[in-house]
Formats: structure tokens, C-alpha cells, sequence
């Protein structure tokens, strides 16, 4: 897969990502008036969860995990 394709990909599960993490009310996890820390947290889960999705598409598209 080339470097464009790889990128594109990564975009497109970070933004997939980000917009399933803000579906998590952390209003009631984090401390009050700690806005920044909780969106740092937010943006390193949706990077975390991006590689993990696009590390898994990738895997399914070279390799035939089902055969």
C-alpha cells in the first residue's frame, strides 16, 4: 500500500474514532474545569484507537487472515 493510501487511512479512522470517543459523557469522569487534559485525552484515545483500527484493516487487506 503506498505512504498516501496509509495516511488516508489513518485519517479516516481517526476522525471514525474521534467521533465515536465524544459519544462518552467524560464530563463525569474528569475534574471540573480540567477542559484541556480531557481533550488530550481524547485526541491520544482516538490516536490509539485510529492505529488499532487501521493496523487491523491493513492486516485483513494483505493478508488472507480468513483462508
Amino acid at each position: 500500500m503506498t505512504f498516501v493510501l496509509r495516511v488516508m487511512l489513518y485519517l479516516i479512522c481517526f476522525v471514525c474514532s474521534l467521533y465515536s470517543w465524544m459519544a462518552i459523557d467524560f464530563s463525569k469522569l474528569i475534574h471540573k474545569g480540567r477542559t484541556f487534559q480531557t481533550q488530550c485525552l481524547l485526541v491520544i484515545l482516538s490516536m490509539g484507537t485510529a492505529y488499532l483500527m487501521a493496523q487491523f484493516i491493513m492486516a485483513l487487506m494483505y493478508r488472507n487472515v480468513f483462508y
